[in-house]
């Protein structure tokens, strides 16, 4: 179904395309659109439940290490199902919500990657996503990711939305809230 407010549905999925989203299952992969590196057309931003890599200024957390073992632990297969379960619910589910479904589709060789490019890859290569306006949805339980370290960072150019009743899982918890917020923000972009 279609939203009245959007009058031309291919070029609005065509511009929602042009809208870097992240799937939060792979938070950890390259997620800028690397107009600092590769100039390509991005028009705006989307960091869905996104580690940023950099913590507020006095942080004495290391980048990407919450959850560690519960993150590297849901997707390791050799683990019983009961840990990999309490895993999931500790890294990437909001209270209440059923992990189950992400018991299966974990491939080892994807998180290895990804978990190399995050510990290779310097975090000012990417983390400014260029000079783009950008939309950082924020999940209300997320334990993985440090809240509020994009806006103050670089300012204006950065909407914050937080989805409620979600997790590190935001997609798939709040899928209708998720694509609400983006489709918002892309329509704001796309007005100017």
């Amino acid at each position: 179904m279609r939203s009245p407010q959007m009058s031309h549905p291919y070029s609005t999925r065509k511009r929602l395309a042009r809208l870097w989203s992240l799937d939060t299952r792979g938070a950890a992969s390259r997620r800028a659109c690397w107009q600092s590196i590769v100039p390509i057309s991005c028009a705006a931003l989307v960091m869905a439940a996104a580690s940023a890599g950099k913590l507020p200024p006095g942080s004495t957390e290391k980048p990407y290490g919450r959850l560690r073992e519960a993150i590297d632990g849901s997707g390791n297969l050799a683990l019983p199902e009961s840990q990999r379960l309490t895993y999931l619910r500790q890294a990437f589910f909001a209270p209440g919500h059923d992990p189950r479904p992400w018991l299966t589709g974990w491939f080892p060789q994807a998180h290895e990657a990804q978990a190399h490019a995050r510990d290779i890859t310097p975090v000012d290569a990417y983390f400014a996503g260029g000079s783009v306006p950008i939309l950082d949805l924020q999940a209300q339980y997320d334990a993985v990711v440090v809240p509020n370290v994009f806006k103050p960072m670089l300012g204006e150019r950065v909407t914050v939305q937080v989805i409620d009743d979600a997790g590190h899982a935001m997609a798939p918890e709040q899928p209708r809230a998720m694509s609400a917020a983006i489709a918002h923000f892309a329509r704001r972009i796309y007005a100017q």
